[in-house]
């Protein structure tokens, strides 16, 4: 899976930056700029705060090399609420194709949001203030309105758009049935031909919610663009460096780098209010992106990793599976699992990791 690294005695301040073929290279620490000693004791400190699958499906990539690798780095299963920073990859994808546009209203792409939602634009999906709401309760006998059986059946909106930030994962899915009908297409597909084959991720899965008749009589699988994709940890790296990179991978734009930025800095404005729903422990005011969680610097953020670069930001989702992305260090973190969340937060966790690294 790794090959070794070629360049040897240590690197000058103008690093080479590279891109894993069939196999990651790999270095130590010291050949990427970073001390062996605070890796050892930054690792311990992640490890003081995973559950049982410890640091198995972890990866950490300095300037396009590996520094530390898990030993279950093949390991493939579902990434939870990560998904949703992909599903907002897609979105970037439709745009650079100049199928859609931030400021589009959902409407013009699925009738369905016409009477309740008419003022929704794919930016507030993408930012979770869209006010979005489905009939029904949550189809797990939870004690939440979240994860109805029915989340494509509109109800009335907790909020005017972009008035209130409320993370709600029927909104997600929503918003991948409005991007499978912009796109006139499989939503996997759109994202396995624009992003993940070019950067090397084959044989990885999302889960489809139904299937759906397209306005061009197309008969597609709806994607949940809430959760469910499933990728191993050496694959999550590969997007994390895509990430890392704005948008470009070797000599190829993927993604354009204004859009990969946007997505990791904070796009929610810190004043709005949080949404009254039963999901109000999920504060992103100030600090989220295009479905990314960011360091973005401002008053708000309950959420933020306050202590890292500016330019963090991460994909998080269910079981403590992340990816953190630190472009001006060329850095990535990856770890999966499928063992609870930390109890202290995945920004407490990351902050505290980050500041022994360095």
């Amino acid at each position: 899976m790794f090959a070794a690294c070629t360049e040897g005695g240590g690197f000058s301040n103008e690093k080479p930056i590279v891109f894993p073929g069939s196999e990651w290279a790999s270095c130590g620490p010291e050949e990427v700029g970073l001390s062996r000693d605070s890796l050892t004791q930054a690792l311990g400190y992640l490890t003081n705060h995973c559950g049982k699958d410890g640091l198995s499906q972890a990866m950490i990539i300095r300037d396009g090399y590996v520094v530390f690798a898990g030993d279950s780095l093949d390991v493939r299963h579902n990434i939870y609420s990560a998904t949703k920073s992909l599903t907002s990859a897609a979105l970037g994808i439709l745009i650079d194709e100049g199928k859609v546009s931030l400021d589009d209203k959902a409407a013009k792409y699925e009738p369905l949001l016409a009477e309740l939602y008419p003022e929704v634009t794919l930016r507030h999906f993408a930012t979770m203030t869209s006010g979005y709401s489905a009939q029904g309760s949550s189809r797990w006998g939870e004690q939440s309105e979240d994860w109805s059986v029915t989340p494509y059946t509109p109800t009335q909106p907790f909020f005017s758009p972009g008035e209130a930030f409320a993370y709600w994962d029927e909104a997600q899915m929503m918003f991948g049935r409005v991007l499978t009908q912009a796109a006139g297409q499989d939503l996997y597909e759109v994202l396995d031909e624009g992003l993940m084959k070019p950067i090397g991720v084959e044989d990885w899965k999302w889960w489809a919610e139904d299937t759906i008749t397209l306005s061009n009589g197309v008969k597609a699988p709806l994607r949940n663009g809430a959760s469910g994709i499933e990728v191993t940890p050496n694959q999550l790296a590969r997007i994390g460096w895509l990430f890392a990179n704005h948008g470009v991978w070797k000599n190829d734009t993927l993604l354009s780098p204004a859009f990969a930025e946007a997505a990791m800095t904070a796009q929610v404005s810190p004043v709005i209010t949080l949404g009254d729903t039963d999901r109000n422990d999920m504060k992103g005011q100030g600090v989220y992106g295009y479905n990314w969680w960011t360091a973005s610097p401002n008053n708000g953020g309950e959420f933020r990793m306050r202590n890292s670069p500016e330019d963090a930001a991460y994909m998080s989702g269910f079981n403590h599976n992340v990816c953190v992305v630190i472009p001006s260090e060329k850095l990535v973190i990856v770890r999966m699992g499928e063992d609870g969340n930390p109890k202290f937060g995945k920004p407490f966790v990351y902050d505290g990791f980050l500041n022994i690294l360095f």
